[in-house]
């Protein structure tokens, strides 16, 4: 099914090839049903003629704050941003965006708007996590030293001979 931008709806077809759409702000409605009939769908909204907005974000080494920045597309007329908490409750309305901005709350969305002449409105979103601790490594660590290229290729000799070996003991 396809909806464009004003809502109007067309009828679900079966896929049978690549089409093209050639409207702003059109949505993909997508179903599709296993052998088991289990049913998935997906949705998917093509912006032609805008790029979403790209958020980066840098935690300072204290982890108090983090710097926000965002790249909108060019060819939007409104560029603005909101912060809101895990649960949706806005922290910071709509604001215009001016250039980078910090960030002090904590495990909070950013989350960007733009809107281009033909009313076509984009939106994209990151999570701010402040206290989140260094990643940590688990499992075994090896101390092995590196080897040279020479030594991996005696050793992988070694391998294939011990299977030669193996494989005529089954035969």
């Amino acid at each position: 099914m396809i909806i464009d931008k004003d809502g109007n709806e067309s009828e679900l077809m079966e896929y049978v090839e690549g089409f093209s759409v050639t409207e702003d702000g059109t949505t993909i409605y997508a179903v599709a049903t296993n052998i088991a009939g289990e049913t998935k769908d997906v949705t998917h909204t093509v912006y032609l003629s805008m790029v979403r907005p790209v958020i980066t974000v840098e935690v300072n080494s204290n982890k108090t704050e983090a710097k926000v920045g965002i790249s909108y597309d060019n060819t939007a007329i409104r560029k603005e941003y909101k912060i809101v908490d895990e649960k949706g409750k806005e922290i910071k309305g709509l604001t215009n965006y001016t250039g980078q901005f910090i960030v002090k709350e904590n495990r909070v969305y950013v989350i960007a708007e733009e809107e281009n002449q033909n009313g076509v409105v984009v939106t994209e979103e990151a999570f701010i996590q402040l206290d989140m601790s260094s990643p940590v490594i688990t499992g075994e660590v090896s101390m092995e030293k590196s080897l040279t290229l020479q030594e991996v290729h005696d050793k992988l000799e070694k391998i294939e001979e011990e299977l030669k070996k193996a494989d005529n003991r089954i035969r």
